[in-house]
């Protein structure tokens, strides 16, 4: 994505949890993805997949 895309989209986006929390963000090479992967890795977004047990999630039984 061009500079002046990614400005234009944070700019519309700035008080969107994903920008402001840090989920969505540029980078302007592969070291820096990687280096900001790296620091990211344990943030929970809000976005993980919930487990069946604590979402209380219970499968149909079959009559």
């Amino acid at each position: 994505m061009s500079a002046e895309a990614w400005e234009a989209f944070e700019k519309n986006h700035k008080d969107s949890k994903f920008i402001k929390n840090g989920i969505v963000f540029a980078v302007s090479d592969e070291k820096s993805l990687q280096d900001a992967t790296l620091e990211r890795s344990k943030q929970k977004t809000g976005l993980e997949q919930a487990s069946k047990e604590t979402a209380g999630v219970t499968e149909d039984k079959e009559e």
